[in-house]
């Protein structure tokens, strides 16, 4: 190829010094074209417009409420789960799975060791037998108060009448003191009589002997009549005393008899209490169901708060529960739906309550009723992604949310691109809080800046095909 070029090189040469004018002729028609054709091709290239090219955009609308993509924890009110109460062996399971029960079913029971025996079951036996010898020893404990009662109650009507037998007494004592008396004055009067006859000793003798057995019986019987006034008068010791003593002997008795009553009440609550206990051996189901899922099995160990059963009642409702900020619960949306997505379909729920308090520690809950056909597609405890409307709907003329992404800053500024009739447009915003993927537009964005642009493409002047 080298050499082909080297010789048609050789042959031009030849021609240029064989005829040089003519050579010189073609170089410039030559030359000529190529400049006239340069002009040509030069114009056509000025006549293609411009192409400016177009760029698809996504957008956010101030005119509907934003979206907070959250967890919801589903709660199916109808899920029961059955947990062991008590410690103990498991001895006895009484239903399986897919078992029909009824409220109240006893569906296993748990011992104290590998053997089967069941400490709670003895003392309910031991406050079973207490209880019933109380009941039985009730009567004749009572019984026995009553006639204790009317012992001490003749006791002092007793006491009554031998001061009446006294006062009796008292009267012939009386009369009794008062013939002695007369008559030992008679015998005064007969010894001073004979005193002054001479040799009457013989006769004074029985008389002073009578006197002086006269002045020994009165005088002992002015001392039992001292004796029965005293013991028959009311308003002396003894009388008060046997008062006294009935009154302490029933109110002691009452206080018995209170006793005996109280002793028997503790002791049926000592049995109720004990029949507790024992039943926490034997858990039984919280309502009519189905056992979907037995957890345990024989022998297994078990302690309070092991989960043995799950049963589904016949109660379908369906809850889900956000737990959030108290400024997200405030301006949860109750008018526009919050979006749940179950088995592929797009469900719109609204708020059916909004705490006004934190209810779980700092956090505040917003419910939800989920109808009961979409049951068999949710699970109890589940989490489940939702988009939770918040602010209202036509925020443009309050405080709009905007999505983080949409928001371009700068050490000192924060601005957002606009549509303006397809045209990319910047404007200055001023942010507020932060609320998950959206913050707060406190002011920047007038009546005409309803569509954001999302995509971090665009510059200032952008021609923008809005796409979704």
């Amino acid at each position: 190829m080298k050499k082909k070029i080297q010789r048609i090189i050789q042959v031009l040469k030849k021609l240029i010094k064989k005829y040089p004018f003519r050579a010189f002729a073609v170089s410039l028609t030559a030359l000529f074209l190529l400049i006239v054709l340069s002009n040509i091709l030069r114009d056509k290239k000025k006549e293609i417009p411009k192409i400016i090219p177009i760029k698809q955009v996504s957008v956010f609308n101030i005119g509907t409420s934003p979206k907070l993509k959250i967890l919801a924890k589903i709660k199916k009110e109808n899920i029961i789960n059955i947990v062991a109460q008590t410690s103990g062996v498991v001895q006895k399971i009484y239903v399986q799975d897919g078992s029909i029960v009824n409220r109240g079913k006893t569906l296993a029971y748990t011992s104290t060791n590998y053997a089967g025996s069941s400490a709670s079951s003895l003392q309910r036996q031991i406050a079973e037998k207490q209880y019933q010898n109380s009941n039985d020893n009730l009567s004749t404990q009572i019984d026995l108060i009553k006639q204790q009662k009317e012992l001490a109650e003749k006791s002092h009507i007793n006491n009554d009448e031998l001061s009446e037998v006294s006062n009796r007494a008292v009267s012939n004592i009386e009369d009794q003191i008062e013939f002695s008396e007369e008559t030992l004055e008679w015998i005064e009067a007969q010894i001073e009589a004979l005193q002054s006859v001479p040799g009457s000793d013989a006769e004074l003798a029985p008389l002073i002997q009578y006197k002086l057995s006269l002045m020994s019986g009165i005088t002992q019987s002015k001392s039992t009549l001292r004796q029965l006034r005293y013991g028959s008068d009311d308003n002396k010791p003894p009388m008060e005393l046997s008062a006294m003593q009935r009154d302490l002997t029933l109110k002691q008795l009452d206080l018995q008899e209170k006793t005996i009553y109280f002793g028997n009440e503790v002791s049926k609550l000592q049995y109720q209490l004990a029949k507790v206990a024992e039943s926490l051996s034997y858990p039984s189901s919280f309502s009519a169901g189905v056992v979907e899922k037995v957890h345990v099995k024989l022998g297994q160990i078990v302690n309070p708060g092991t989960k043995l059963f799950t049963i589904s009642g016949s109660d379908k409702l369906i809850t889900a529960t956000i737990l959030t900020s108290k400024e997200i619960a405030q301006k949860a949306s109750k008018i526009e739906p919050t979006v749940f997505y179950i088995n592929n379909e797009r469900v719109e729920l609204t708020p059916t309550y909004i705490s006004t308090e934190a209810t779980n520690n700092l956090s505040y809950s917003i419910k939800y009723a989920i109808p009961a056909k979409y049951g068999n597609y949710l699970t109890d405890g589940q989490n489940l992604e939702i988009e939770l409307a918040i602010g209202m709907p036509n925020t443009s003329a309050a405080i709009p949310f905007l999505p983080i992404d949409s928001i371009y800053q700068t050490e000192n500024k924060a601005f957002v691109f606009v549509n303006n009739n397809n045209v990319a447009k910047n404007q200055e915003v001023e942010l507020g809080g932060v609320h998950g993927r959206f913050v707060e537009i406190i002011s920047g964005l007038d009546s005409t800046s309803n569509q954001i642009i999302l995509n971090r493409t665009v510059i200032e002047g952008d021609q923008i095909e809005i796409v979704n």
